[in-house]
């Protein structure tokens, strides 16, 4: 695998040798699911949507490469290469880093066919059960003490089976909490190094690993959310009814407001929501929404942002409301979306 996701990062850095650019279309072209996972990469490489934000970032760029076979075991200064040079080994880690955390996910939930996979994993002599949904489908989840869980597509969740004893959740994607009161044994959820603490109430996460930002969202009760910073839980907010915190991992800060349950929690009722939303914004939420992928071939500006509210709608009712404002048409090919 490590193989072709550094012809992805060649490929899309501008940097593929034409041997490898045809190896690497052989590859696309043996199945759906190396098919969508590039056109994914693709995708956020385009729009530019996430930037890799670490430390020692030309430490870590040689360390790469060194294990991938990219360059040579020589120490080089990267500053005294010219610019071609340096932006290719920028452009290669910013795509494998991204793989990295989400190739493999996408890849794991492509392997079943069911809406909702379920493991038992042994580890360290403490069983943990997953719960996952694939992009397209969602959930619901009955946890052994009371509390439910409403699971977003491309998202999972992980707990022990003594969860009752050890109410810790670990997610990725987004889901909608209704937790079960008990005051003797609190509820964490933990996503990355934010962790939400609650004895019993109702609150939504979003935080998909190449979101730039991630949320939580409180219907009812009192969260509170915490971040980890060097080795220590530090409280970022105490939230009330409607308040929600957004954490921004580029810039590193977080913001408190008051939200709209109808665009923040209606997902969880099968309704879609557009409050001024970009096209790249819609398109992305389209593709988990409804299990598709999308090929752009034509300039798609909503200068104003679409505004639209569907309940349980088809994908062809939504894409009709919108090419009749933002004049385009499209096409539906199994899994995939022509626009043009």
């Amino acid at each position: 695998m490590n193989s072709y996701l550094t012809l992805i990062a060649k490929k899309l850095s501008g940097e593929i040798e034409p041997e490898e650019d045809k190896n690497l279309q052989s590859w696309i072209d043996a199945s759906t699911e190396n098919k969508n996972l590039f056109h994914k990469l693709k995708d956020i490489w385009q729009n530019g949507k996430l930037e890799p934000r670490i430390s020692g970032q030309e430490q870590t760029f040689a360390k790469i490469a060194d294990q991938l076979g990219l360059a040579s075991h020589e120490n080089v200064s990267h500053n005294n290469q010219p610019a071609s040079f340096r932006r290719y080994w920028f452009s290669a880690a910013a795509v494998l880093l991204l793989c990295l955390g989400t190739a493999l996910f996408f890849f794991w939930q492509a392997t079943t066919d069911l809406p909702e996979a379920e493991t038992l994993v042994e580890n360290n002599s403490v069983e943990r059960i997953t719960k996952s949904n694939s992009r397209g489908q969602k959930s619901i989840i009955h946890l052994p003490d009371g509390s439910e869980v409403r699971l977003n597509a491309e998202s999972y969740l992980e707990y022990t089976k003594d969860f009752k004893t050890s109410r810790e959740i670990k997610l990725v994607g987004e889901a909608f909490f209704d937790v079960a009161r008990d005051t003797t044994h609190p509820f964490t959820v933990t996503t990355g190094d934010i962790k939400v603490k609650v004895l019993g109430t109702s609150f939504n996460v979003r935080a998909f690993p190449y979101d730039e930002e991630m949320s939580v969202a409180v219907a009812s009760g009192v969260v509170e959310v915490e971040k980890k910073e060097n080795r220590k839980q530090r409280r970022l907010s105490q939230l009330h009814p409607l308040e929600m915190v957004v954490v921004n991992h580029k810039r590193g800060d977080f913001e408190v407001s008051s939200f709209d349950p109808d665009k923040i929690l209606a997902w969880k009722e099968g309704v879609l929501v557009f409050q001024k939303e970009s096209f790249e914004e819609i398109i992305h939420k389209l593709e988990r929404w409804y299990g598709v992928d999308f090929i752009i071939k034509r300039s798609m500006p909503v200068t104003d942002g679409f505004t639209g509210r569907y309940n349980n709608p088809s994908l062809k009712v939504v894409l009709e409301g919108m090419s009749y404002s933002s004049d385009f048409t499209y096409t539906i090919e199994g899994d995939t979306v022509i626009i043009q």
